[in-house]
Parts: C-alpha cells; sequence; structure tokens
C-alpha cells in the first residue's frame, strides 16, 4: 500500500488516453462478440434442433433467433458501456489509488482465510 501512496503523490504525468474506436468498428466488434457469445451460439442450435423436431414455421424460428441475437447484442452493449463507464472513473489518480487499496485489502483478506483455515 505504501507504493501506491507513494506513487499517487508522486505521479506529475497525465496517464495516456486510449484510441477512440470508429462507429463501424465499435459495431462489427459488437457483431463479432455478439456472435461467439456462447448463449447465442447454444440459442440458435436449440432453434435448429428443435425446429426438426416440432416442425415449427421458419418465420417463427427467424423471429425466435432475431430475438435471441438482439438480446445478446444488448447485453454486449450494456458490458461494453459499464465498462467504459468503469473505466473513466478509475482512469485517474484516484482511482487507481483506489484499485491498489482494494486489491491490496482483497489479497489481506484472502491470506488471513487461509491461515484461519
Amino acid at each position: 500500500m505504501r507504493l501506491a501512496v507513494r506513487r499517487h503523490r508522486g505521479h506529475t504525468g497525465t496517464l495516456a488516453q486510449n484510441s477512440t474506436l470508429s462507429p463501424a468498428r465499435a459495431y462489427l466488434s459488437l457483431f463479432a462478440l455478439t456472435a461467439i457469445n456462447p448463449a447465442t451460439v447454444i440459442t440458435f442450435a436449440a432453434v435448429v434442433v428443435g425446429r426438426s423436431q416440432i416442425g415449427s414455421s421458419w418465420l417463427a424460428a427467424a423471429l425466435f433467433a432475431l430475438g435471441a441475437f438482439v438480446a445478446s447484442a444488448v447485453w454486449q452493449l450494456l458490458l461494453a458501456g459499464g465498462g467504459s463507464l468503469l473505466g473513466r472513473l478509475l482512469r485517474g489518480r484516484r482511482g487507481q489509488l483506489g484499485i491498489s487499496f482494494g486489491s491490496a485489502f482483497i489479497m489481506l483478506a484472502l491470506s488471513a482465510a487461509v491461515l484461519l483455515s
């Protein structure tokens, strides 16, 4: 923790800013994350297998798959937006100090738990 405090007090420069994504690249990244999301893949597989067993229409299967894709895309968007917001909050000097103290506390608590067990 002392090292974290020393770095916090002695830090004079600014932290490097991440480059921004273009809207097209952000969309393609979201699309790729959604396409390889295990929940989405399992849902699409269930639609294909379930369609052959119950004989539902192609329209019902397509609407179900579209709903699963949209739900997964919204979830990925919430994760990306939340991560971006959290990253902005923790990027500064105080945020880095908070992360240092938090991780030191977690390691201390885990080591105490190991010693007591």
